[in-house]
């Protein structure tokens, strides 16, 4: 545990972020200024239909997603079960990317990143947590398979 904490604002956000009525498919945190507590950052606009927006609002939020700064975050994923039923499933994420800064740099934010994420998802539970490095690595096609198979 690396001492830095979740602000409370988070852990309220996320509590409504998971209920039905809550529209918007995704939202992100950051460290604050001087790296003490987990705080929200940005998050999406209203969606009207989950499944038929989701495709835009991904990029979207991808295009978030800084170059040179770690991120975590939470997002509503629509799938098709293997039953045929449509469904969605909220994921949790780490964004700790391997480029834009030097290699002393890159290396001390991966460990912030990862000695906080335990934190982080005490705060946020997600039934799924995936670790993204570039941008290839956030495919939603390849996620909403993966999740399909399961």
């Amino acid at each position: 545990m690396s001492g830095i904490t979740v602000a409370d604002e988070v852990a309220k956000y996320f509590g409504n972020f998971q209920k039905r009525k809550n529209k918007r498919m995704w939202f992100m945190m950051k460290f604050n200024e001087d790296q003490s507590q987990v705080i929200l950052a940005e998050k999406s606009g209203k969606y009207t239909d989950l499944k038929a927006d989701a495709a835009g609002m991904w990029d979207t939020m991808k295009e978030k997603m800084p170059e040179d700064e770690a991120r975590y975050g939470c997002c509503k994923v629509p799938f098709v079960a293997r039953d045929g039923r449509d469904l969605d499933l909220i994921l949790f994420f780490m964004w700790s990317p391997a480029g834009g800064a030097s290699r002393k740099l890159v290396v001390t934010r991966n460990m912030l990143c990862t000695t906080t994420k335990d934190a982080v998802t005490a705060v946020c539970t997600c039934k799924k947590s995936f670790e993204w490095r570039e941008d290839s690595d956030c495919d939603l096609a390849e996620i909403q398979n993966d999740l399909s198979l399961e």
